[in-house]
């Protein structure tokens, strides 16, 4: 059916864009206790090392559940898949909070892990049946800077919470929000824009413009979900160095949701509270960054017609520039000063993020959930590495007596810029390819 000429689109898109970003908020507020961090371990009476392993279970258990969330997203639809998995890590949250030990915390974590693991192939897969092609730098962006408002809470609010309420507390209301989320996503979601009631046909169109055969239709075969999709990702070299990247960045990314307020404290003496404080600001960075890096990803496409440039030449550019703001603070010994530089890089690193969004639809079209899972199953391996790596470099600095903060610095000076070099193997348009349908 063709729209009315004059028929303006409806606007439901924005709704479910509105919709999916808020679970990405509520996901990041129960995942991240880097605000609670030092609070947990010293009521548990634990080390650094041990509080490492309790951050590390939530990345071991979303890293080994990515390809089945992918494929639950693919077979089953979103709609059924995220309002399950919403309700979930509600109730593996509220499990957390009533943790008695680090063994216990940790199991309840990696459960959590587990849950959230489907999250962002939902989401991968939200962006591309429901935006056009030359919107996707701008929605994967309000997504991204969603996580990162989450980030932000779970930082700033957990440590305003912490003495009037304590941890536990906190978690459980965070719990109740994303439960109410599961209810509301349920029942206004649907799967496809011809599914929804109040979208009409000038939007469908919209929607559709500017894809290729290959992105439209149906969800994909189920018997094009196995072996011939394993082996065309395993063909692709661009696909391989988007996992590289993705490793690094989640490894990066990792520092600012662990153990950057707790660096600040044990690193350049600043309190429990003011430390939760200022670790928002590279977080925050990262949410403006985002937004911003969306309307750059869209318009450099726009104007060059050129995904390369787009996506890996942005990204490239935002992770170098990271990496020297870690180099730049070396002698830096203001802590407010470090963390403003640090933000500053942050605010580039955040190219990135919308631009990975992109390059997987476009390398994936309509596998995108499976393509975005596979990919963030190797970033949940670095960001699953890094507190516990992290963890033990602080236990080892703290046993040396040397004060070498700056060793955790260099190191993620290191894995910025490994990032950007991964990217320049990564080409969107080798779409995945000698699949059917």
């Amino acid at each position: 059916m063709s729209a009315d000429p004059h028929e303006r689109p409806s606007r439901v898109r924005f709704g479910v864009l509105a919709l999916v970003a808020l679970a990405a908020t509520s996901a990041y507020m129960t995942r991240s206790l880097g605000a609670a961090n030092t609070t947990i371990a010293r009521e548990m009476t634990i080390s650094d090392t041990a509080m490492g392993e309790v951050l590390g279970a939530f990345n071991l258990g979303y890293l080994l559940c990515q390809i089945p969330g992918g494929l639950a997203a693919s077979r089953w639809g979103v709609r059924k898949t995220l309002a399950l998995l919403a309700a979930a890590w509600s109730v593996c949250t509220i499990w957390a909070s009533f943790s008695q030990s680090a063994d216990q915390l940790s199991t309840a974590r990696l459960a959590l892990g587990v849950a959230q693991a489907g999250l962002v192939p939902c989401i991968a897969k939200v962006v591309a049946d429901w935006f056009p092609v030359n919107r996707r730098g701008v929605t994967s962006a309000v997504v991204a800077a969603a996580m990162q408002l989450g980030s932000i809470a779970a930082s700033g609010l957990t440590a305003v919470l912490l003495e009037p309420l304590g941890w536990r507390v906190t978690l459980q209301c965070y719990a109740v929000a994303g439960l109410g989320w599961s209810g509301l996503f349920w029942w206004w979601f649907r799967d496809a824009p011809a599914e929804h009631r109040q979208v009409n046909v000038a939007e469908r169109q919209c929607i559709a413009a500017g894809r290729s055969s290959a992105e439209s239709g149906d969800r994909p075969a189920l018997a094009l979900l196995g072996w011939p999709l394993a082996g065309a990702l395993l063909g692709s070299l661009s696909f391989w160095a988007f996992c590289v990247q993705a490793y690094c960045r989640a490894y990066a990314y990792e520092l600012f949701s662990t153990w950057f307020a707790p660096l600040l404290e044990k690193g350049y003496g600043v309190s429990v509270e003011r430390a939760g404080q200022l670790a928002t600001l590279p977080t925050t960075a990262i949410l403006l960054g985002s937004l911003a890096a969306g309307v750059v990803v869209d318009w450099i496409f726009q104007k060059t017609g050129r995904q390369y440039l787009s996506r890996s030449g942005a990204a490239i550019a935002g992770m170098l520039l990271s990496g020297l703001a870690f180099v730049a603070v070396l002698p830096v010994r203001d802590p407010l000063t470090l963390v403003l530089v640090v933000s500053a890089g942050a605010v580039f690193s955040a190219l990135a993020s919308p631009a990975t969004w992109a390059t997987a639809m476009d390398l994936g079209g309509r596998y995108t959930p499976v393509v975005m899972a596979v990919m963030n199953m190797v970033g949940s391996l670095g960001a699953f590495h890094c507190p516990r790596q992290v963890g033990a470099l602080f236990d080892q600095i703290a046993a040396r007596g040397d004060g070498r903060w700056e060793l955790v610095l260099w190191l993620f000076a290191g894995i910025n810029i490994a990032a950007a070099l991964a990217w320049l193997l990564v080409r969107p348009t080798d779409r995945i390819r000698n699949l059917r349908g």
